[in-house]
């Protein structure tokens, strides 16, 4: 069945099974791919794994090769604002029409596949990657930045043939009930993007057992291993842990530059990193003069990242709150509700997916510190944020726990905001 209008294919598309429950594999992804002409395309790929970071360390990559001079192609998720975002050539988003067409090609050999064999039903991320790399073929880029959606090893993302150079930016604790409970194994299912006798760039500070791990799967794949140094080429307008970031896009960088693959003066590179945009990371906007700071971490390792930006601000923010996993809020409230002058809980509406939940305020009230003097917290709904801002007496706010939450918040505040500053 043809789905000609967009707001049809989003529905489809959101209304997509999902992955989860141990019910992964490649199999059919491999057999989209292979009938789309797109599992070994002529392009360059660049493929991102890691906990954190991964968006920005992409973006860092796709802007590096754009100023470069090189036609690039731009594959990330989850999305802020529009479902589009995650698709991008030459930093600009696909357009609905280049989209719809391309969803079409997809979509009937994804059909044609289910007839074949009806357990072969491609999910919501599967047919987003499809897509894009079936776009990026179209449209002749160079070279393609590719973010994997989940872990690694039985990701969409994985059912590609080759790549040119596989990043791992951060391990840590996140989604266990998939990857695994102990961060060797977590490492392991990230590590599961290296390529054989392939090039492999890890983040700053990954370390330890983890290291570990991943040097003995690129030992195993006889893959080349290089680790990021320590960087600064941001200054304190930005938050620090994008240093991290661009240290390791700056490492893959010089690397596939150094072995003649992705050739680009270090100037470029430097540029690139300088000149990247990514919304949602310590993004500071003016609103009815109160400087709210939209910020997607959603895990303890992100919540580490920005108390560290919190404790470099003047005086202690109000901080709001969302997060779709008692795990998670109890971790990250643990770190930010003592660094906060108080917290007010709200709840996305998880636009993206319908099917996902996100905790209420009864559930994140129980996932505070026993320690918070109940004063300090408070709720509202996300559909009375932009009034209640406006009464606040705070002067800065920051706006944390889910990208969902984020994405939210941005489609209610920033077309009415006075001054994006970051």
């Amino acid at each position: 069945m043809e789905i000609s209008d967009f707001e049809d294919i989003l529905h489809f598309l959101y209304h997509r099974p999902n992955s989860r429950g141990g019910k992964w594999k490649l199999d059919r992804v491999i057999k989209l791919f292979e009938r789309l002409e797109i599992r070994q395309p002529p392009y360059k790929v660049i493929h991102i794994a890691g906990t954190n970071g991964k968006g920005s360390t992409s973006a860092m990559l796709e802007s590096i090769y754009r100023h470069g001079g090189y036609k690039t192609g731009l594959l990330t998720s989850p999305h802020l604002i529009s479902l589009l975002e995650r698709i991008q050539i030459d930093g600009h988003l696909i357009s609905k029409e280049n989209f719809v067409q391309t969803f079409q090609i997809v979509h009937a050999i994804a059909e044609n596949l289910k007839q074949e064999t009806p357990e072969d039903v491609i999910t919501f991320f599967e047919y987003m990657t499809a897509i894009a790399l079936r776009y990026f073929l179209e449209k002749k880029v160079d070279v393609a930045v590719i973010e994997v959606g989940l872990g690694g090893r039985l990701d969409a993302t994985n059912a590609l043939k080759n790549t040119s150079c596989s990043v791992i930016t951060t391990v840590a604790f996140d989604h266990e009930e998939t990857l695994g409970h102990t961060l060797p194994a977590i490492a392991r299912e990230k590590a599961g993007i290296i390529r054989p006798h392939g090039l492999v760039v890890t983040g700053y500070g990954i370390q330890g057992e983890v290291i570990e791990t991943i040097q003995d799967v690129a030992q195993a794949q006889g893959a080349e291993l290089h680790s990021s140094q320590r960087n600064h080429p941001f200054d304190t307008t930005t938050a620090d842990y994008q240093n991290y970031n661009a240290s390791t896009a700056q490492t893959a960088a010089e690397l596939l530059n150094n072995k003649g693959i992705l050739p680009i003066p270090n100037a470029k590179i430097l540029e690139g990193i300088q000149q990247f945009r990514w919304p949602g990371r310590w993004q500071k906007i003016v609103y009815q003069g109160k400087t709210v700071i939209f910020d997607g971490a959603h895990n303890e390792e992100g919540a580490y990242a920005v108390a560290r930006e919190i404790q470099n601000l003047p005086q202690p923010p109000t901080l709001i709150f969302g997060s779709n996993t008692v795990q998670r809020a109890q971790k990250m409230l643990a770190i930010l509700s003592p660094i906060c002058k108080k917290i007010y809980f709200t709840q996305s509406t998880f636009y993206v997916h319908p099917t996902l939940h996100s905790l209420d305020a009864t559930e994140l009230y129980g996932c505070c510190p026993s320690s918070i003097v109940p004063h300090r917290v408070g709720n509202i709904r996300l559909e009375n944020i932009a009034q209640f801002i406006e009464t606040l007496p705070e002067e800065t706010l920051v706006v944390t726990g889910s990208l969902y939450l984020i994405g939210d918040l941005m489609r209610i505040l920033v077309h009415q905001c006075h001054e994006i500053l970051v």
